[in-house]
């Protein structure tokens, strides 16, 4: 089932497989996607892309995911116009994904990826 073609979705992630795997999958969807890993980028993609859904994994080069994720649920709020931020990350450890939440994670998708999941994910979250 295809989602609005206008959905924007950026995706941090440094791996690139499973950057490449996620959006794949969004593309069949019928999103535009952006990929990257570099903080300032992902910031600008935010932003300026204005994404209607941030896959955001915990590790990336030189930050913090989890501030990451803080900054942008908090900037999301301010400009009123939140959007869903979903963690991409192979650390599912309970407090983890508890933290991640706490800090505005809509969800949580566990590495390595069962697409089905992540698909229903996405439809579920997208507008």
């Amino acid at each position: 089932m295809p989602v609005n073609r206008s959905n924007r979705v950026l995706i941090a992630e440094e791996d690139k497989c499973v950057a490449d795997l996620l959006s794949l999958s969004l593309r069949e969807l019928g999103c535009q996607v952006k990929i990257t890993c570099q903080q300032n980028e992902i910031r600008e993609g935010v932003i300026r892309w204005k994404p209607d859904m941030l896959l955001l994994d915990l590790i990336l080069p030189g930050c913090s995911g989890l501030d990451l994720l803080r900054e942008f649920h908090q900037l999301g709020n301010r400009l009123g116009r939140p959007f869903p931020i979903l963690v991409v990350s192979a650390l599912g450890f309970r407090e983890v994904v508890q933290q991640a939440k706490a800090l505005g994670a809509v969800d949580f998708i566990l590495k390595p990826i069962d697409l089905d999941n992540f698909r229903q994910k996405v439809l579920m979250y997208l507008p």
